[in-house]
């Protein structure tokens, strides 16, 4: 037996939506629809994939599901992104290890010599979202502490090449020190796309280290 619609049975939003947090700090927003059975696939087709929801810009569709209802079928359209339009704060998890480095040095007292340096390094893992293709390099990352990894030393070792060179001054430390060079560096940068074209996650490791 044929259904028979009376009034307005267009898909209409039945209420307000509903919005979960993720883990990662990411906001999903769902809203449902309803409407004649007969109307369904043409609201479904009308629906632009990854297209930024109308009231709430930071947001994007990524699908839909429906209750399979012969007659007044239920839409569940289904959102990812920020509900405030701005990715949350980068997430930043500290660490600390043990580095060294080494150089070739022409010291003031002891000539040249092989210098060699053990220090404590600050890194941490960085993970941020952003609305902009991040490409091959991050440009969106907090700057680690500016403390020189130099101020928490382990150990100095100056090794003279002439072997007739007995004494090594508080000018060769003061020299060697002062010829290494803090140096931030980016390692391990993954970018993945959670919104394809819209919402990109991105993660990397940032170290403080020296350099002579």
């Amino acid at each position: 037996m044929a259904i028979t619609y009376k009034g307005n049975c267009e898909f209409e939003i039945t209420g307000p939506g509903l919005w979960k947090t993720d883990v990662l700090g990411l906001d999903h927003y769902s809203e449902e629809w309803r409407g004649r059975a007969d109307k369904l696939a043409d609201f479904l087709d009308s629906l632009r994939e990854n297209a930024a929801h109308p009231e709430f810009p930071g947001v994007f569709f990524v699908g839909a599901s429906n209750d399979k209802n012969p007659v007044f079928p239920t839409a569940n359209l289904e959102y990812v992104g920020f509900r405030s339009g701005k990715p949350r704060a980068p997430l930043y998890t500290p660490s600390m290890a043990v580095q060294s480095a080494q150089a070739s040095l022409n010291l003031p007292d002891a000539g040249k010599s092989s210098v060699e340096t053990q220090f404590y390094a600050p890194s941490g893992q960085w993970e941020w979202f952003q609305y902009t293709d991040p490409g091959d390099t991050p440009d969106h990352f907090a700057v680690l502490s500016t403390r020189n990894p130099l101020d928490k030393k382990i150990r100095w070792s100056i090794k003279p090449e002439d072997p007739d060179a007995t004494t090594v001054s508080i000018g060769d430390y003061t020299a060697a020190m002062n010829a290494f060079n803090v140096v931030e560096m980016i390692q391990n940068f993954e970018p993945s796309e959670v919104v394809p074209g819209k919402l990109w996650r991105c993660r990397c490791t940032s170290v403080r280290t020296v350099q002579a």
